[in-house]
């Protein structure tokens, strides 16, 4: 996830929770975009 946002220039910041599940962290301007690539690195699909 981190190198995708990082390859479309969206800095990022993950932390690891108690539970082993990750969190990451963007700014509120990149939020939207940064969903966007999330959801296609999670589902497979190619960008739009």
């Amino acid at each position: 996830m981190v190198i995708a946002l990082r390859e479309n220039d969206i800095e990022s910041r993950i932390t690891v929770l108690p539970d082993g599940a990750r969190k990451i962290f963007v700014t509120p301007d990149d939020e939207s975009r940064a969903r966007e690539i999330i959801r296609e690195v999670e589902s497979g699909d190619p960008p739009e």
